[in-house]
């Protein structure tokens, strides 16, 4: 199977504070992704009111993903959830990530935070090597989840070792999985606990979701190896203005210059907090990638909505 054959799902949970990110992310999607790489796109809502969200959508973001409109499915996350509902969006937006698997078309599936979107082209050369295996980025555990990471593999009967902490696979997205293998890995879970995945993993836990597929790859010999070859990172996330400094931000834009590198992501926190001086930075990138064409539709996207009441009247009144 040469390259230029494989396609592949693109999955992305969003809630209403995000909308602003994910209308971007539509946009980026239409100007830089590889038409016939692109399968389908899977939009989940992770809330509440899924028609007036489908209303909305329909409206004011379908038109941003251009030729890829045609491939859209919204699906109603909350109608999928039952355990979770009382849960955080952080949690639930953990459990729907998996529970795609169960519904996308593709063999494989990239998962996307709304805060990503796609600078340059991107393309099976991004996700797959040449002999078919994915393409995935290794680095040392995040300490913060080594307990939910240990718990996983406690599930799993996984035993890892140093090295398996230090070079971990990613907590992050874009984030590339196989369909089999994540259903594998949901069944194992339900078979084990005697409960359904999202029961599972939000009253069994606590887990987090890439740590437990993780944990599961890592209980089976040999199995990252036949599915998975490490690379380097296609992605670059402005996460946190307060440990930001300019030389850590430079850093960062010589990254993005790479030619490996076809995306970027910020966090809504890191927008409404981070010094001019970054967001002028990141304002340029914007620019240059073709994702804001003017100062107003640069101030839209980084001024995000910041109560959930005011959302829909925030991103949708009058919109761009």
């Amino acid at each position: 199977m040469t390259l230029d054959s494989h396609k592949i799902d693109l999955v992305t949970v969003c809630y209403l504070e995000e909308m602003r990110m994910l209308k971007m992310q539509a946009r980026s999607i239409r100007l830089h992704a590889d038409g016939h790489f692109i399968n389908k796109i899977f939009v989940i809502f992770n809330d509440r009111n899924f028609p007036d969200f489908q209303d909305k959508f329909r409206a004011e973001i379908e038109h941003e993903y251009g030729e890829f409109a045609n491939r859209l499915v919204l699906v109603d996350g909350w109608s999928n959830l039952k355990k979770s509902r009382g849960k955080g969006g952080w949690v639930r937006q953990q459990v729907l990530k998996w529970q795609a698997a169960r519904f996308i078309e593709s063999s494989h599936f990239m998962i996307l935070d709304s805060k990503n979107h796609f600078i340059k082209r991107f393309s099976a050369e991004h996700a797959f090597a040449q002999d078919g295996r994915m393409l995935i980025s290794r680095y040392p555990l995040n300490r913060a989840f080594t307990r939910k990471f240990l718990n996983a593999c406690a599930l799993f009967g996984a035993h890892p070792t140093d090295a398996d902490f230090d070079q971990a696979m990613p907590q992050s997205t874009p984030y590339i999985a196989s369909k089999q293998l994540v259903e594998e890995m949901m069944d194992e879970m339900e078979g084990l606990l005697g409960v359904d995945f999202e029961t599972a993993f939000v009253k069994k836990g606590p887990f987090t979701e890439f740590y437990l597929y993780y944990a599961y790859i890592l209980s089976k010999e040999g199995l990252f190896d036949r599915w998975y070859y490490q690379a380097r990172q296609i992605n670059v996330t402005f996460w946190n203005h307060a440990v930001e400094t300019p030389d850590s931000f430079g850093l960062k834009m010589k990254r993005l210059n790479k030619p490996n590198v076809c995306s970027m992501g910020v966090h809504r926190r890191y927008i409404k907090n981070a010094p001019q001086e970054f967001m002028d930075g990141i304002k340029a990138l914007w620019h240059d990638a073709g994702l804001v064409r003017t100062d107003e539709e640069f101030d839209y996207f980084s001024a995000l909505p910041q109560t959930r009441a005011s959302i829909f009247r925030r991103i949708f009144s009058g919109g761009l």
